[in-house]
């Protein structure tokens, strides 16, 4: 299953990221295609359109929005 986000120029919703690492789903913008979310552990952070993000138990959170 694939994600797609339109109209994303910068800040992602991290619910749409906790879903994609949860279920195994690839999450695209038009700037990026985000393909093994689901191998993100706990506690590690990605970058994805200059905003830093972090997966928790919980699914995902905000880090640092630029």
């Amino acid at each position: 299953m694939r994600i797609i986000l339109c109209g994303v120029h910068d800040y992602i919703n991290p619910k749409y990221l906790a879903l994609a690492r949860k279920h195994g789903f690839s999450l695209h913008t038009i700037e990026a295609d985000l393909l093994d979310l689901g191998k993100l552990m706990d506690g590690e952070t990605i970058t994805i359109q200059g905003q830093q993000y972090q997966a928790t138990k919980d699914g995902s959170k905000l880090v640092q929005k630029t």
